[in-house]
C-alpha cells in the first residue's frame, strides 16, 4: 500500500500549480516549443534520432538584416538541436519568472513582454554557445569534419558582398557553414561555390565560385 505523506502532498500541489501555469495565457507560447524539445531528447534516448538530427538547412529567404542575424546568434555554430534546447529552455524558465513575479499570465501585457524574454533568451544563448562551440567541437566541427567540408561544393544561403560573412550549404551531407570570399568577391545568394580552407579560430570557411560563377 503506497502511504502519501504531506510532503508528497505539497509536492504534487507545487507540480500542479506549475503545469497550470505553464499552459495559461500567453506561456503557452514557450511551453509549446518547450514541449517540442522534450519530445525530441526523449526520441534521442530511445535512439530514433540522434542529437544531430536538427542539424538542418534554416531556411530564411531574405538578405541583409536576417543574415546579420542569424550570424550574430551563432547559428550553424552549433547544432541546432542544442542551439534550440538552450533558446526555448530559457524562454519558458523567463516566461515563467516574470508570472510569478507579477502573478500575472494573462491578456495583452503578458502577449508583449514575451518579446523581451524571447530576445533575452536568444542573447543568453549566444554568450552560451561561445564556449560551448569548443565543448561541441568533436559533434559539430571535428578535424574529420572539417576535412570533409574544405574542398567541397555547396550553394550560397544569402548574398556574399567584400568582407562580409554568409552561410553556405554544403552539398555533401547539407551541413549549413559559415563562409567568406576572397577580398573583393561579391556572389549572389544560390551562387555555387567551392571552399578553399578554413579558419579555425573563427570556425569560417573561405570559398570560391565555382561552376563558372562569376566573382
Amino acid at each position: 500500500m503506497v502511504t502519501i505523506t504531506q510532503r508528497d502532498e505539497v509536492h504534487l500541489t507545487e507540480f500542479l500549480s506549475l503545469l497550470r501555469l505553464s499552459v495559461s495565457g500567453a506561456n503557452a507560447i514557450p511551453s509549446f516549443f518547450m514541449i517540442l524539445v522534450l519530445i525530441y531528447w526523449v526520441t534521442v534516448i530511445l535512439g530514433i534520432f540522434n542529437v544531430d538530427g536538427l542539424d538542418i538547412e534554416v531556411d530564411v529567404e531574405a538578405d541583409g538584416f536576417a543574415t546579420d542575424l542569424l550570424l550574430f546568434l551563432k547559428i550553424g555554430d552549433i547544432p541546432v538541436s542544442i542551439y534550440g534546447t538552450i533558446l526555448f529552455t530559457l524562454f519558458w524558465t523567463f516566461s515563467i519568472l516574470i508570472s510569478i513575479v507579477t502573478n500575472s499570465w494573462g491578456g495583452i501585457p503578458n502577449i508583449i513582454g514575451m518579446i523581451p524574454c524571447f530576445v533575452g533568451s536568444a542573447l543568453i544563448t549566444r554568450i552560451v554557445t561561445i564556449p560551448l562551440k569548443k565543448i561541441l567541437h568533436g559533434i559539430n566541427g571535428n578535424d574529420a569534419l572539417s576535412k570533409e567540408i574544405v574542398g567541397s561544393t555547396g550553394v550560397l544561403k544569402f548574398d556574399l558582398d567584400d568582407g562580409e560573412m554568409s552561410q553556405v550549404v554544403i552539398d555533401k551531407g547539407s551541413f549549413l557553414v559559415n563562409c567568406q570570399g576572397k577580398e573583393g568577391m561579391k556572389l549572389p545568394a544560390g551562387a555555387s561555390v567551392k571552399v578553399l580552407s578554413k579558419i579555425e579560430e573563427e570556425n569560417v570557411y573561405i570559398i570560391e565560385p565555382f561552376r563558372g560563377e562569376l566573382e
